[in-house]
């Protein structure tokens, strides 16, 4: 996550952990590196969705 808001993995743990204020350019990273990921995370579901239903239907057939 922190590299994909190009952010270091130091200051992420910090913002994580309450120990840092989080300035509003890297809530906007950390919010579009978010949104990234959910893109990501769905398409990954829609291509298993898809290769779960051709493996069905070519076990039926």
């Amino acid at each position: 996550m922190a590299t994909g808001a190009g952010i270091s993995k130091q200051l992420l743990s910090f913002i994580a952990a309450g120990e840092r204020n989080v300035t509003e350019d890297v809530d906007r990273r950390i919010a579009e590196a978010l949104l990234r990921e959910a893109d990501r995370q769905r398409s990954a579901a829609g291509r298993l969705t898809n290769s779960r239903a051709t493996c069905s239907r070519n076990q039926m057939g």
